[in-house]
């Protein structure tokens, strides 16, 4: 009996020092989630992510025998508390006048469409717009539009206003229309991945 009730002393203890554990990790994936979020509280269209944690209880067996009941008190799965991250919060931002005709911001929901690397889809919130080597726009990051809208090198004045069609002023014509960049909506914000400098990924 004497060592019965040691084991099951240890594994009491054992649960206890998992459960500590088990809280210690969510609470760190919980500081390393806020700390994302502080550290990019000035970077343009990121959303952060909220957190939560949810309770974890011990599954609790019915043992049928007293020999059962000794064995099974050394061996309850712990509890404890799990870290839960939430999706990524989509409320509308603060909207800034840059006074740089280039720098896009979309009022509400929707994403701006860009071509990856190997041709794939990037979601883009809006930031400022930049002119790649052959003169199509392209994201800050170096992604061009999917619209495919190209900019001449005599172009002036260029414009975009509230409905996304780039306008400019070319030497013969003023008010050229260049194309119009369109937005698109996710079905759901579970079904983006997340990338770096403000890209997102249907899953």
């Amino acid at each position: 009996r004497a060592g019965d009730h040691d084991i099951r002393e240890g594994g009491t203890m054992n649960g206890a020092m998992d459960i500590g554990a088990v809280a210690l990790r969510a609470q760190q994936r919980a500081l390393d989630t806020i700390a994302n979020n502080v550290a990019n509280v000035n970077t343009p269209t990121y959303k952060r992510v909220d957190t939560s944690f949810s309770e974890v209880m011990g599954r609790q067996i019915q043992p049928v025998s007293q020999a059962e009941l000794l064995a099974a008190r050394g061996l309850l799965p712990a509890g404890g508390v799990r870290f839960s991250p939430q999706e990524m919060l989509f409320q509308q931002g603060e909207l800034r006048v840059t006074g740089n005709r280039l720098d896009l911001a979309i009022d509400g929901a929707g994403f701006i469409e860009l071509l990856g690397p190997d041709g794939q889809l990037l979601l883009w919130r809006g930031g400022r717009l930049t002119l790649l080597d052959d003169g199509l726009l392209a994201s800050d990051s170096g992604h061009a539009l999917r619209a495919n809208i190209s900019v001449h090198d005599d172009a002036t004045n260029l414009t975009i206003p509230a409905d996304g069609v780039v306008k400019a002023d070319l030497p013969e014509t003023a008010g050229v229309e260049l194309g119009q960049i369109a937005l698109v909506r996710a079905s759901a914000a579970d079904d983006l991945e997340r990338l770096d400098r403000g890209l997102y990924r249907p899953a």
